[in-house]
C-alpha cells in the first residue's frame, strides 16, 4: 500500500508534483500554506525540485492549448490492491526456488566482488608503475637538458 512521506500514513487523495513524487493532497496543501510569506515557488519535500503554483484562468488560454495546461499539484486516481498470500505447496516450492536462486546470486556476487578487488589492485599497481615511469622519464629528460646546457 503506497504511503505518504509527509504524514507517513497510507495515501489519502493522492496528488503528484511535477517531479513525479506522490503525497496526500492535504499534506501538499498544508505544506504550501505553511510557507510564510506567501510565494508561488515551492520545493518538493523529497527531492527539493522547484515547482510553482499559479492559478491560470482557463478562459484566457486558447481552446487548442487548454489540454496542455495542467496544475502543478495534480490529483491522482491510484488503483491498488493489497496482495493476498497464497497458501499451498506451489507457493512453498516457489519460495524454496527463490531462496535457492537468492543464495546462488549471493555466491556469484561474492565471487565477482573478489574478482573486482583483484582487478582494482592490479589496475592501481599499473597506475603506480606508470606514474613512476613518467616521473623517472621527466627526471632523465631534465638531466639530459642540464647536460646539454652545460656542454654548450
Amino acid at each position: 500500500m503506497p504511503t505518504c512521506v509527509v504524514c507517513l500514513d497510507a495515501l489519502k487523495e493522492p496528488a503528484a508534483l511535477p517531479c513525479g513524487h506522490v503525497f496526500c493532497y492535504d499534506c501538499v496543501t498544508r505544506l504550501i500554506r505553511s510557507v510564510s510569506p506567501f510565494t508561488t515557488t515551492h520545493y518538493c519535500p523529497t527531492c527539493n525540485h522547484p515547482y510553482t503554483i499559479s492559478n491560470i484562468d482557463p478562459s484566457l488560454v486558447p481552446h487548442h492549448l487548454r489540454q496542455h495546461v495542467t496544475p502543478s499539484v495534480r490529483k491522482l486516481q491510484l488503483e491498488y490492491q493489497v496482495p493476498v498470500p497464497l497458501h499451498g505447496s506451489a507457493t512453498n516450492a516457489e519460495c524454496e526456488r527463490l531462496l535457492a536462486e537468492n543464495a546462488s546470486l549471493r555466491t556469484c556476487c561474492f565471487v565477482w566482488r573478489k574478482r573486482a578487488a583483484v582487478h582494482a589492485t592490479a589496475t592501481m599497481g599499473f597506475v603506480g608503475l606508470a606514474r613512476l615511469a613518467r616521473d623517472y622519464a621527466l627526471k632523465l629528460k631534465k638531466e639530459r637538458d642540464m647536460i646539454c646546457y652545460v656542454t654548450t
